[in-house]
């Protein structure tokens, strides 16, 4: 059995796993987060994801014109089928404040001149 993520019920290559920079790039940056105490929201990982892909295959995504959108049933299935990770439903202003706050910060961010800055 193979390795590579892939969603349950799709007949879709695994997108991420077909770009393994990317994929690599964003399984680091969600670990140091988890290992940081950072909470790990779908907003977040749909960030992560879009921005690594942007930086590695901009191609691929579905607002360059590929067919890779992101949708928020990928980052779940993601999260529990690559990551083995259970996603909690959480409601909180403060998360939010951190995750946007994260968000900014990740757009500010650039991986030439920060090589590990993220995962020290």
């Amino acid at each position: 059995m193979s390795s590579a993520f892939q969603p349950v019920g799709s007949g879709r290559k695994a997108t991420l796993d077909a770009v393994p920079a990317a994929r690599d790039e964003v399984v680091n940056v969600l670990k140091a987060m988890r290992a940081g105490g950072r909470p790990v929201t779908a907003t977040t990982v749909r960030a992560l994801v879009i921005a690594a892909m942007e930086r590695h295959a901009p191609h691929m995504l579905a607002a360059n014109g590929g067919a890779f959108s992101v949708s928020s049933s990928w980052v779940h299935q993601f999260l529990d089928q690559k990551m083995n990770w259970s996603y909690r439903w959480v409601k909180s202003c403060g998360l939010m404040q951190n995750d946007m706050r994260f968000l900014y910060a990740m757009q500010q961010w650039s991986p030439a001149a920060n090589e590990n800055s993220l995962l020290t």
